[in-house]
């Protein structure tokens, strides 16, 4: 089954597991001790399918349904969700396919998963900044490039570094191009469309962590080709052959992802679930791109008949990023990037601003020094010309040492200027009372 999947067609080895998990479910169920002895109490006739899945209340589905299951290791107990159920049924369906055991499965009736059992939500800005803050590097970047591509966690991991782009300026993002090749979902399988690609963005933030943990693994003597797993289990130090590190597995990641959830204090659940998870990230990116066009947002999330081809895309490449430029300011958790640059030109105005207030402070004090020099030249002007007309010199003449001579007021007129000062402050601390 798992060959048939994987490489005839195209699966994802998320759902392989998934259909194993169920397999294993359903084989538990029925008391047996591995799924081949069941396969073949199945083909002997002992065991009737249907009946055992679909039974009233002793029904594999009833049980998982209302029979919280016991919390094994790390793994916690409770009932089974409507969609986990739905998931077992194709993997028993998919096994016993494979095993050439025809089941009848329409007349068995599946619980509906149109009422949620989860309420989930996309996480803020500031319970992302929580998160990140006590993330590893690799966890980190990770973090980062699901919130702004809105890329699936399963395709994110399945990435080599030749899938990126780096070589973009204006703005400054990386280009992501997800192509259609076992262990990434696309919903449409139509194996004669040409549809055989999408394309997606990461933001300057994302940019930045990527280039960080790339140089880090440099760092540790890894050698960074095309092919290399984009995100490893471990990162240590190479051995003389330059062995390549084992690709992240998506279970291992979102151990990490929870805990990190709990150190922040944002591990709360609802009905067993928790409210932040993975696939929340895909949330906070779609909710996050504002006023882009839709057909382009599904495209980015990689939504059914999104998908383009190779020639087509590069003729829209240039509307890609026009659109995805308009995210960029709401996608920015810590303010780099686009917001950086905006926040660096609003200081800079700011700055200009408060500059021109000062010159132009100085400029009405440098006005109102003058007019009060003005003042006190006219009013001196005054005085002289009253004690002129009144027939008194206000000037006296004095002879120096060398017998040179030179004019000054003479103290009648000094009296008269100090008198004429304190009148006017008087008339000012009239006004002022």
């Amino acid at each position: 089954m798992a060959y048939r999947m994987i490489t005839r067609k195209g699966g994802s080895p998320a759902t392989l597991n998934s259909y194993t998990q169920g397999i294993q479910r359903y084989t538990n169920f029925m008391e047996y001790s591995d799924p081949d002895a069941l396969l073949e109490a199945i083909k002997a006739g002992k065991v009737d399918v249907a009946k055992t899945l679909d039974n009233d209340e002793t029904g594999y589905i009833d049980t998982m349904m209302n029979v919280p299951l016991p919390k094994v290791g790390r793994k916690r107990g409770g009932v089974l969700s409507a969609s986990t159920i739905h998931s077992d049924l194709a993997g028993v369906k998919k096994w016993l396919e494979v095993n050439e055991v025809e089941v009848n499965f329409k007349g068995i009736e599946t619980p509906s998963v149109t009422q949620k059992v989860e309420s989930d939500r996309a996480p803020t800005k500031e319970e992302l900044k929580r998160i990140l803050n006590h993330a590893s590097l690799r966890d980190k970047t990770l973090i980062m490039l699901l919130a702004t591509s809105g890329l699936r966690v399963g395709t994110a991991l399945s990435l080599d570094w030749g899938d990126l782009d780096f070589h973009y300026s204006a703005p400054d993002v990386v280009r992501i191009t997800v192509k259609r090749q076992g262990g990434r979902k696309f919903s449409n399988r139509n194996g004669r469309s040409q549809a055989n690609l999408f394309v997606t963005w990461a933001s300057p933030e994302a940019k930045n962590l990527l280039l960080e943990y790339r140089k880090f693994r440099e760092g540790l003597g890894e050698k960074i080709v095309d092919s290399a797993p984009l995100f490893v289990s471990h990162e240590k130090r190479t051995s003389k052959r330059g062995d390549t590190p084992k690709r992240l597995s998506e279970s291992g990641f979102q151990f990490n992802f929870h805990n990190n959830l709990k150190k922040s204090g944002l591990n709360q659940r609802d009905n067993f679930y928790f409210e932040l998870h993975i696939h929340t990230l895909r949330k906070y990116f779609r909710s996050n791109c504002v006023g882009v066009d839709e057909s382009y947002r599904e495209h980015w999330m990689g939504h059914k008949r999104g998908y383009l081809d190779a020639s087509y895309f590069r003729a829209e490449e240039a509307k890609h990023i026009d659109q995805y430029k308009l995210c960029l300011p709401h996608l920015a958790v810590f303010d780099s990037g686009q917001g950086a640059e905006n926040e660096s030109l609003r200081r800079r105005l700011e700055i200009a601003e408060k500059g021109q207030t000062r010159v132009t402070e100085l400029e009405e004090a440098d006005a109102a020094r003058e007019a009060r020099l003005n003042s006190v030249e006219n009013g001196l002007e005054a005085i002289l010309t009253a004690l002129t007309t009144k027939g008194q010199d206000p000037y006296l003449t004095y002879e120096r040492q060398d017998g040179s001579t030179f004019n000054a007021p003479s103290i009648e007129t000094l009296v008269a200027v100090l008198e004429a000062r304190r009148k006017l402050s008087e008339k000012k601390t009239e006004r002022r009372d």
